[in-house]
């Protein structure tokens, strides 16, 4: 099953499942559907309006999609954010974000039922999302003890085989098991490879065979030797790279050029990209305007110094623009000239320079950038000149971001941190060209929710 294309869990599935279960039963509770039935009686009870008993439902269905909402957007779907603390504070959060923008102005105006008073409409709220988060440890353990997962069998070089058993292991509940691995350097010994998916492709205890091989290389494998069965509706043969791409959601780079010179988008969907955009920076920086000048101020008071911070950034066809930041750093940053990574505990930052960057509140000005074209509003983020060409010649496929427009949030924004190495670069850049071969307006919209759970949390600030 797929959504904003991306590939959804079963654990997810079955989240939103029993979500719109209990949220289903929450609304007809809270609304008294016999009420409605009663069509004479309500009548003559609500000054002759028919339309009077159904009104309940329209705030109850109303308050259900707010709570579907903000468990998407406080992450409670993901694996990661089902379990332990992060359940805790992501479930409390979203508990109280409901509230304020539903809940209280619902229970206030007595909008579902007259009799119910906003101190009891608050329990209720309680009651219901404890039912929710709870949930969510009750489906992963049922994942993890009970269900049956997907037997597999892994062929290919050691390092590949070593980077899909770590994703498995850090995967909870994993959709896995490992019944057989067998290490072959799959490129250069192709009979002893066929030799053995032929074997492996025989045992009915293995559902499925991913092997460690390009997907050219694997198209010629299957045309020439037709390697591919099924089994049920399942393909029994698959290529490491697509399952990886299916489960971690990033792209391998190795590969890189080939992947996303398949790609064909839509223009129309990418000009409404770019004019939504644009309105939407529009909005925003009018709405944040109070923010910027309050922030302005701060960074003057603090060490008096300017307030904005400009560098160049690589954009859209290696075209160098002007990025606009809040200074966050000492003026003599960078007095030697040459770039440095941003570390954990970085002494060159500022003290209102920390919190606005913990915050993201330094990079508000980029929405002028959006305005003049430079970026859009969702994108791999730009990097600096003197940078990229380093970057490139240690990461294969690194070039292929510069075939969109860079964005002030990204896919690997909002599952990375910052970048503070080469080795940190080059998994956002695999999620960058993950984000380019997938991308769709869908996803756009996925991630500027899911940004709203990293500024709230500081993730990834530096």
């Amino acid at each position: 099953m797929n959504i904003a294309s991306i590939s959804v869990p079963k654990t997810a599935q079955t989240l939103l499942l029993v979500d719109l279960i209990i949220l289903g039963a929450a609304v007809g509770i809270l609304t008294n559907f016999t009420a409605p039935f009663n069509i004479s009686e309500s009548w003559n009870k609500n000054n002759n309006t028919l339309f009077t008993p159904i009104m309940p439902i329209l705030p109850a269905v109303i308050y259900s999609v707010v709570i579907l909402a903000f468990l998407f957007v406080m992450g409670l779907y993901q694996r990661v954010y089902i379990h332990g603390t992060r359940l805790l504070k992501s479930g409390l959060t979203a508990g109280l974000l409901i509230w304020l923008c539903a809940g209280w102005p619902i229970a206030g105006a007595r909008l579902l039922n007259s009799d119910i008073s906003t101190h009891e409409f608050l329990i209720i709220h309680v009651v219901l999302l404890a039912v929710l988060l709870a949930a969510r440890p009750t489906i992963c353990f049922y994942y993890n003890r009970f269900a049956r997962k997907r037997r597999i069998a892994l062929v290919g070089s050691e390092p590949k085989l070593s980077v899909f058993s770590g994703m498995i292991s850090r995967t909870v509940p994993s959709e896995f098991v490992i019944v057989q691995s067998k290490q072959v350097n799959s490129v250069e010994d192709k009979d002893y490879l066929k030799s053995i998916l032929h074997d492996l492709s025989m045992r009915p205890d293995i559902d499925q065979i991913i092997v460690d091989l390009p997907f050219q290389e694997f198209e010629i494998l299957n045309a020439n030797n037709k390697l591919v069965q099924l089994k049920g509706n399942r393909e029994v043969l698959v290529p490491m790279s697509a399952v990886i791409e299916q489960c971690a959601r990033w792209s391998g780079i190795e590969e890189a050029e080939y992947n996303v010179a398949h790609i064909r988008h839509d223009p129309i969907a990418r000009s409404v990209k770019y004019w939504v955009e644009t309105l939407i920076a529009l909005c925003g920086l009018i709405f944040v305007l109070p923010i910027m000048i309050s922030v302005a101020i701060a960074i003057k008071l603090d060490d008096g110094g300017p307030i904005f911070y400009r560098q160049k950034r690589v954009g859209r066809l290696n075209r160098v623009f002007v990025v606009l930041k809040f200074r966050s750093m000492l003026q003599d940053a960078e007095a030697d000239g040459k770039a440095r990574w941003a570390t954990i505990g970085d002494t060159r930052v500022t003290r209102i320079g920390r919190f606005i960057r913990m915050t993201r509140i330094d990079e508000l000005p980029q929405l002028i950038n959006i305005i003049r074209g430079d970026m859009a509003l969702v994108g791999p983020r730009p990097e600096r000149p003197e940078m990229v060409s380093e970057i490139e010649a240690q990461i294969p496929g690194y070039s292929l971001r510069h075939r969109v427009r860079p964005g002030l949030t990204g896919w690997a924004q909002i599952n990375l941190p910052y970048s503070a190495n080469i080795e940190e670069t080059m998994r956002k850049t695999q999620l960058d060209i993950y984000y380019i071969k997938h991308w769709s307006i869908w996803l756009d919209l996925a991630i500027i929710a899911q940004t709203i759970r990293i500024v709230l949390f500081a993730e990834g600030a530096r």
